[in-house]
């Protein structure tokens, strides 16, 4: 069985997003909040996102969930800012909250990771676009 497009170009949105903070953690180009722990908590949030676009994806469908894990084998290219900004923008759509509050409440882990999305989106949104 092929694989659906659409899933293999949001699995390469959230890599480039995930390799893309990263880096930028290492250049402390991240929100301060982020400067004090490492650049797993920036991992940890991009996996909590997927897990959650994914469960939320398929409870709009009426979908069993079968796909827990991203392919780190794609490719992920890099992001300028305002990439980085529009895809932080897509992965916040992507997550319906609302479908999945119809099931279930949040964990904390997963509005602590729903927070730091908001303050990424922020703070990105207050960058100076890259030269």
């Amino acid at each position: 069985m092929k694989p659906d497009p659409t899933f293999l170009e949001h699995e390469r949105l959230f890599n480039s997003v995930e390799v893309e903070l990263v880096r930028r953690w290492a250049f402390s180009q991240v929100p301060a909040m982020f400067d004090q722990h490492e650049a797993s908590v920036l991992k940890c949030f991009v996996k909590a996102w997927w897990n959650l676009y994914h469960e939320s994806d398929c409870a709009l469908n009426s979908k069993n969930r079968t796909i827990w894990q991203r392919s780190q084998e794609l490719p992920a290219p890099p992001l300028d800012t305002t990439a980085l900004l529009s895809a932080l923008l897509r992965i916040r759509q992507l997550v319906v909250q609302e479908a999945l509050l119809e099931y279930r409440p949040f964990e904390q882990y997963e509005e602590s990771a729903l927070g730091g999305l908001n303050v990424l989106i922020h703070y990105y949104t207050q960058a100076k676009p890259e030269v």
